[in-house]
């Protein structure tokens, strides 16, 4: 048996913290961990391998798989372009090349379906990342119609999410209903929960096995699902992790050059860490209370969904019985039709001497013979 947590961010991942003005007023990036620390954390929580699925970028996974080849490979998590006014799905891509990430970070610009249909072509494992989360949580709402459609494509679905909630549960039924295979990774950017969330692949044996059997869809998720407390935790040590780096900025520039720059920046980044813990704290439940509303509203509707198509399944599965009957009945009514003719046109004595010929060879014969 071999586990790995299939979704581990480091600063791979440094875009700006989508969707809230003060992550884009001071740049907040999603993740300010380094790969090394993400693979030690995920060893001694016990996994077997150790990956980075960072968004859009291997840079950081590279490294890695230079550091530890023998229990480390390369993902990216991909996001993809969404129908126009939509939302964009991620993918979660395993065992990459560097030529390939290339090709797949020009595809993923012309949607899902040219996306997953390269990576099913090159026999890549890969599964659609929570799939009931929003990745622009400003933008337009998820829609039942989105979610059916990825997953349909998507050989697997990432039924446990390590920072999600409800989201999970919906993304479990819907994995179910279509018999998907699921797997499960933590999507840690803090470097806190890496390895707590993961996936088991129980008849792999070493690293290429684990990547064939992904593909195969021979695996399933365990571990921790989020909470309040942990996205909270996650949001403030992200923080943290900023007013940190900002320091070392400031010394790297110098503190004289840096207020220079922006005097306004220099004065509020001195009080962040005093007002910080209770922002987020406030912010932090208010975005999960709104995310797990939303995601209820979604899951009403996938259910609702369900019930229609299993409706119209039901209607065309009785329009067959239906058609199948009138068809044997049209054949019986035409049999009865064939022998109530054949008995008319027959007179008694005609029918005696069938009867005789049916059941008596010899006769048979000697009449044949006339």
């Amino acid at each position: 048996m071999i586990t790995c947590d299939v979704h581990v961010h480091s600063t791979g991942s440094n875009r700006i913290i989508p969707a809230n003005s003060a992550t884009k007023k001071y740049n907040i990036q999603e993740s300010y961990v380094n790969a090394e620390h993400q693979y030690q954390l995920t060893k001694s929580r016990g996994r077997e391998l150790v990956t980075l699925s960072d968004h859009n970028s291997i840079s950081e996974a590279k490294k890695l798989v230079e550091l530890h080849p023998e229990d480390c490979f390369m993902s990216c998590e991909y996001e993809v372009k969404g129908e126009p006014g939509g939302q964009d799905p991620e993918i979660l891509v395993l065992g990459l090349t560097e030529e390939f990430h290339e090709e797949l970070m020009h595809v993923r610009k012309y949607g899902i379906k040219d996306f997953i249909g390269l990576v099913k072509q090159e026999k890549r494992p890969h599964a659609l990342a929570h799939p009931g989360y929003p990745v622009n949580p400003k933008g337009p709402r998820l829609t039942v119609k989105e979610i059916e459609y990825w997953t349909d494509l998507c050989d697997v679905i990432e039924g446990i999410n390590g920072d999600g909630m409800r989201e999970n549960e919906l993304a479990q039924i819907v994995a179910k209903q279509k018999g998907k295979p699921m797997s499960g990774g933590s999507d840690d950017h803090a470097g806190l929960f890496t390895g707590l969330t993961y996936t088991v692949a129980p008849d792999a044996d070493y690293k290429e096995e684990f990547l064939q059997h992904f593909r195969e869809g021979k695996i399933y998720p365990e571990g921790e699902s989020g909470s309040m407390q942990k996205s909270y935790q996650v949001m403030l040590t992200i923080g943290k992790q900023f007013i940190a780096s900002e320091r070392n900025r400031r010394s790297e520039v110098g503190y004289i050059n840096y207020f220079r720059k922006n005097p306004l920046r220099f004065v509020e980044l001195m009080f962040i860490p005093y007002i910080l813990p209770l922002f987020l704290n406030v912010s932090s439940r208010k975005y999960r209370n709104s995310l797990e509303k939303r995601t209820l509203a979604l899951e009403d509707k996938y259910f609702e969904h369900l019930k229609t198509n299993y409706k119209l399944e039901l209607k065309e599965k009785v329009r067959g019985l239906k058609k199948k009957q009138d068809e044997e009945l049209a054949d019986l009514l035409s049999m009865v039709k064939d022998k109530s003719d054949y008995i008319t046109k027959h007179t008694f004595f005609e029918r005696v001497i069938n009867w005789v010929l049916k059941n008596n060879r010899s006769v048979q014969n000697d009449f044949d013979s006339v």
